[in-house]
């Protein structure tokens, strides 16, 4: 399933990793990280995973950020492109 992670972010020095490289080498091999866009103050913040469930994600994510940001977690249908609802009838 994919997960979208929006992050209201207390702390920007702090939550937004400066190695990159070391940021994802720490994600643990049941979780993939497909987007993270940052807005430009770096106050907010988009991620996009994929895991077994939003719990996956979350359990996994919160530790790791810490006290950094309030992050908000959504069931997504797709990250291809532009998608509905399912449960909106057509």
């Amino acid at each position: 399933m994919y997960v979208l992670v929006e992050h209201h972010i207390n702390d920007p020095s702090a939550f937004w990793p400066t190695d990159i490289e070391a940021f994802k080498a720490a994600i643990p091999s049941h979780l993939t990280l497909h987007h993270a866009f940052a807005a430009r103050d770096g106050n907010h913040g988009v991620c996009l995973w994929e895991a077994e469930s939003v719990e996956t994600v979350r359990s996994w994510l919160d530790p790791a950020m810490g006290d950094t940001s309030r992050n908000v977690y959504h069931e997504v249908v797709n990250r291809e492109g532009i998608a509905t609802p399912a449960a909106v009838p057509a």
